[in-house]
């Protein structure tokens, strides 16, 4: 053990005839562990909810999207054919999907307002991992892609329609303007489909508004002109979204249908998460500011109560440098201790709310907070914490040390 680390322990930890110093040595270990804690619950929360967002957005929809526009669908799947054979080291997998605004009912009940896509098999193969579906007996994804007159509707919206136990599990489905009739006016189209299963995306915005139809199932409810269609782009890895979407766009020939990125279709719900972690960093800043005004505070109480020590310390030969390392290290000490306390607090509180589960308005889009501890910041705390204290009891000490030792004595 060195000689300022055993000089620094001594100076923390033997009793002192001011009541103040223990006070303040327990505010300010109290704020340099409150400061740690919250800082990691809102990392946490933060990085739960990102995380969270980004697995369902790109579990139910894609990396990637090209929009189509009228007519355009040959023109689309040419270029991108093209792109895959100018660029076979990027590895990219590609699925139609075609949707519109309809409705769906029961009979006997008011009908609801749904989103109709149709599916391929490649969306499945993509999704298997990340979109959880329950196929009900007798039907499977196989039949459901082969057959015209098959539904698979999201959680909320099964629940939504209350089928009784009787039901044999059929919904009508409708087009509002899916045919022209003999007067010229636009009329709606209503066929019957039988339920072939449900799926969770894990957000409720999905559950309760989606429901998937195959390719021709959505023939028989109407024609190209009336669907919106796209193309779900899915790269090898998820680093690559933003150099193929570049290499794309860059391409004169796709001006017209621009590839846009996951990110870029949710900008606003990002900037709303970035705007509440810099309202939580703020008022981790003001803990903080207050946990240091609490230290600085300390140490000149040290330096006044200890003075005596101190002139007999240099009076033997004990340096400057050597006497200002001993409160460095007594602000790393209770970094340290404030750390420890607040990562283990805050490490507890985690995880008692990640087992008790924390319920959300439906308004956030998913019923449980997701909360998700980022390691590299756990240990980014850990390490920085007592480093970032040591500098900050640097100040008073460098104050109280100029003071030449006659005046102390």
């Amino acid at each position: 053990m060195s000689l300022t680390f055993f000089i620094s322990l001594r100076f923390l930890f033997t009793t002192s005839k001011m009541k103040q110093v223990g006070l303040f040595t327990l505010v300010s270990l109290i704020g340099i562990a409150a400061s740690v804690m919250l800082f990691l619950m809102i990392d946490a929360v933060i990085n739960g909810l990102t995380t969270h967002l980004r697995t369902t957005l790109i579990g139910f929809e894609a990396p990637l999207f090209v929009s189509i526009e009228q007519d355009e669908d040959q023109n689309v799947l040419k270029a991108l054919q093209d792109f895959k054979s100018k660029h076979p080291q990027i590895t990219i997998q590609t699925s139609m999907v075609k949707q519109f605004d309809g409705l769906i009912s029961l009979v006997g009940q008011a009908p609801l307002g749904v989103i109709m896509r149709s599916v391929e098999n490649i969306y499945f193969k993509e999704k298997k991992d990340k979109l959880a579906i329950h196929w009900f007996e007798g039907f499977s994804e196989e039949n459901f892609l082969a057959q015209n007159d098959l539904i698979v509707l999201g959680g909320r919206v099964y629940e939504n329609l209350k089928f009784m136990p009787a039901d044999d599990e059929q919904v009508m489905i409708i087009h509002p303007f899916a045919d022209i009739g003999p007067s010229g006016e636009i009329e709606p189209t209503e066929r019957q489909f039988r339920v072939a299963g449900i799926f969770s995306a894990g957000r409720l915005d999905f559950d309760e508004s989606y429901v998937f139809i195959s390719h021709a199932g959505m023939n028989t409810l109407t024609n190209d002109a009336m669907l919106k269609k796209e193309i779900f782009v899915f790269p090898s890895s998820r680093k690559l979204i933003p150099k193929i979407k570049n290499m794309w766009n860059q391409i004169e020939a796709n001006k017209n249908f621009p590839m846009v990125s996951w990110y870029d279709r949710n900008q606003t719900l990002f900037k709303a998460m970035k705007l509440e972690k810099m309202m939580y960093f703020i008022i981790f800043i003001f803990v903080l500011l207050i946990s240091c005004f609490n230290l600085m505070a300390l140490i000149t109480i040290f330096g006044m109560t200890k003075a005596s020590d101190i002139t007999v310390l240099r009076s033997l030969g004990l340096s400057l440098k050597k006497l200002k390392s001993v409160f460095m290290t007594i602000g790393m000490l209770l970094g340290s201790f404030g750390a420890i306390t607040g990562l283990s607090l805050g490490y507890a509180l985690i995880m008692i709310a990640k087992v008790s589960g924390l319920h959300l308005p439906e308004a956030y889009g998913f019923t449980l907070l997701p909360i998700l501890i980022n390691w590299n910041t756990f240990f980014l705390l850990l390490v920085c914490t007592p480093i970032f204290t040591g500098l900050i009891a640097y100040l008073p000490a460098k104050k109280i040390l100029e003071r030449k030792i006659i005046e102390t004595l």
